[in-house]
């Protein structure tokens, strides 16, 4: 073999070795310059339940965050929940201003006590947001809830859910928000009870309610952000109408939920919703299309839901309001209000005149047909009114046959009448499910190969071909 093909060679083993080395060091720097982007950007949620996926609610408040909020991981060193971890940074990915750190309360009691967190009450693993304005501590129990289900055999089983996404985003908003809307619950005419679950969803949401007597005050509050008319048994007073009529002349917001009412049952409560363009039709609505009523009730009615704010984010989940017993409301004219019909029956629903009374299930040639509004929003000039017509909107076991989407319902039209338009009825995420998981040393033996065994391989290879070829 001649110099000049022994020399050729060689420059072409010398430029094969030097590729395989800068292709090496890119791949590298590669997969180290990855482990500096954020998790969301570089890791996929394999979780069944989307764990560390964020609602639209979440981010849209993240979006609007402007006050520095600091998350305490309270956990002993080395005891920190992986999962509450992971998930933090997920919040502080996501806004510049979120801070995270892991603090042992042992180590810094003082610190802790500041906050009057009493550390023999405290659980491991728990949370505090803190900012400026003030702070609120997220416990462990809190963020993973757990129920026992007692099986047909007897047996029980232990259910795990995740709320962490609910209560973390709501103690962010908490915390950073200036002030809170109040929501003014009248009493005095054995309006209905919402119900512990309902009031922990408000204080979530950081709804402020308070108790409204107007028999006892000559107007609605000024800081009312909305009053709330839930389910009353007996009609208004004549002057609680004129001052709940002054409050949506002032720009007022009001969210009325009724139970069946026959002709002038009420005409003091009807004076108000008639200034707003509404009022009650006599007649019990049955639900002529099957899909639209749970079976074999067809007064249980599972209404179409309009293109709104209020019901958006059920319609893109695909959820139903259950509305048992329920009777039309019905837009009037010279009101100088605009009705917008958020909850409608199909067209071929169907109208007992007789109401609670009636006995016969099936239509007959004297029920009147048509499409029925049973949940109506009402606008004149600031003024808003928000009326649903069906009294157990809120009882739990109709709740539950909706998956919660009662409660989101009546949460998202409480929001939307507080201007607050991020919700924060962000549902829990259920735990017994299968999950994809890789553990730590796996994790940590995939980063050996990729970032240092594959490269050394690849440049042992070249190294073994430029020599053989050299030798030739």
């Amino acid at each position: 073999m001649s110099k000049k093909r022994t020399a050729r060679f060689s420059k072409l083993g010398a430029l094969h070795a030097l590729s395989i080395v800068l292709v090496a060091a890119l791949l590298a720097g590669v997969n180290i310059g990855v482990g500096f982007l954020p998790s969301s950007w570089t890791e996929k949620d394999l979780s069944g339940t989307e764990l560390y996926t964020f609602s639209e609610q979440t981010e849209k408040i993240l979006d609007e965050l402007e006050t520095d909020v600091t998350l305490y991981l309270l956990a002993p060193a080395g005891k920190e929940n992986e999962i509450m971890t992971r998930f933090l940074n997920r919040y502080a990915e996501k806004n510049a201003r979120i801070h995270v750190e892991s603090l042992d309360p042992a180590d810094d009691p003082a610190f802790v006590e500041q906050y009057g967190i009493d550390l023999n009450r405290l659980y491991v693993n728990s949370v505090l947001a803190a900012s400026e304005k003030r702070h609120q501590l997220v416990g462990y129990d809190q963020i993973y809830q757990m129920t026992v289900n007692t099986l047909e055999d007897g047996t029980q089983e232990t259910l795990a859910y995740f709320n962490g996404e609910s209560v973390i985003t709501s103690a962010l908003h908490y915390v950073s928000r200036a002030t809170f809307p109040k929501v003014y619950i009248l009493q005095g005419h054995g309006e209905k009870d919402l119900g512990d679950t309902v009031k922990g969803y408000m204080t979530a949401e950081n709804l402020m309610a308070e108790p409204l007597s107007l028999i006892s005050a000559d107007r609605v509050p000024e800081d009312a952000a909305c009053v709330l008319i839930h389910v009353p048994k007996a009609d208004i007073a004549p002057e609680e109408a004129e001052q709940l009529i002054a409050y949506l002349q002032s720009g007022g917001k009001v969210f009325l939920v009724t139970d069946y009412m026959e002709d002038d049952a009420m005409p003091n409560l009807m004076q108000v919703t008639s200034f707003m363009g509404m009022t009650a039709k006599t007649g019990l609505i049955m639900e002529g299309d099957t899909s639209k009523h749970l079976n074999r009730y067809p007064y249980y009615l599972l209404p179409d839901l309009s293109d709104h704010a209020v019901t958006s984010a059920l319609k893109a989940g695909g959820y139903r309001v259950l509305l048992p017993i329920s009777q039309p409301i019905e837009e009037t004219v010279g009101s100088g209000a605009a009705m917008a019909k958020i909850l409608t029956t199909s067209d071929k629903a169907y109208l007992k005149r007789d109401g609670l009374q009636t006995t016969q299930l099936e239509k007959t040639d004297e029920d009147e047909t048509g499409t029925y509004t049973v949940g109506a929003l009402a606008y004149k000039q600031d003024a808003r009114f928000f009326w649903i017509t069906s009294s157990q909107l809120l009882d739990q076991p109709v709740n539950t046959m909706v998956a919660g989407a009662n409660y989101d319902m009546f949460m998202n039209g409480l929001g939307m009448l507080c201007d607050q338009t991020e919700t924060l009825s962000i549902r829990v995420k259920n735990l017994n499910t299968h999950v994809l998981s890789v553990p730590q040393q796996a994790q940590s033996r995939f980063t050996v190969l990729i970032i240092g065994v594959l490269p050394a391989l690849i440049l042992a290879a070249g190294a073994a071909v430029y020599i053989v070829r050299k030798r030739k």
